[in-house]
């Protein structure tokens, strides 16, 4: 699983192995990782992994869950998808769609877009640096692709680098953007 929020976490069997929960949409699974701790890995509850995992079944006084048992786990970096999403490379949508951006989430990048500009950019890490706080970068992309498809942003090629702010008549209708409705068949 790519990008899943690691929750909570905490140190189990005296310290050795890691208990964690994350989520991915709107799903929560418990997971354990043995032999492993949260410093080592460099972990942080709130933070985004990518876990290689096998599923298992838990009985423990009586409870019968599904557990994770965690493999490999690491920080997630969505500069990979980042990149398809702003160069606009259809093969990689479908695994975007766990990222689809809310009306907040559009609006929270457009005041930001306001106030401090968007500053133009020659590659992905310039973009993607220009994130707020606390959002996926891959969400913040999206909101960027769709700003350019309905022209609120605007560059001389028609790609999101070298783009900058545009001025448009009425209303921008970002649910009727070919990105979105892609994201939302997914």
């Amino acid at each position: 699983m790519c990008g899943v929020r690691l929750e909570t976490m905490s140190a189990v069997g005296g310290g050795r192995h890691l208990r964690m929960r994350v989520k991915l949409r709107s799903e929560s699974f418990e997971a354990i990782f043995f032999s492993h701790t949260a410093k080592e890995l460099g972990l942080r509850e709130g933070c985004l992994v990518d876990l290689a995992f096998s599923p298992q079944i838990n009985e423990f006084r009586g409870h019968v869950s599904v557990q994770l048992v965690v493999c490999a786990a690491r920080r997630h970096d969505g500069g990979e998808l980042c990149r398809g999403i702003l160069e606009n490379r259809q093969d990689m949508l479908w695994a975007a769609a766990d990222f689809c951006p809310e009306r907040n989430d559009f609006i929270r990048v457009w005041r930001m877009i306001q106030q401090r500009g968007f500053a133009v950019a020659d590659k992905a890490e310039t973009v993607i640096a220009q994130c707020p706080e606390g959002m996926d970068p891959e969400r913040f992309c999206i909101c960027l692709a769709v700003f350019l498809e309905t022209g609120l942003l605007s560059s001389p090629d028609g790609r999101i680098y070298g783009a900058g702010e545009a001025q448009i008549e009425g209303k921008a209708d970002l649910e009727n953007t070919h990105i979105l409705r892609l994201l939302r068949s997914c």
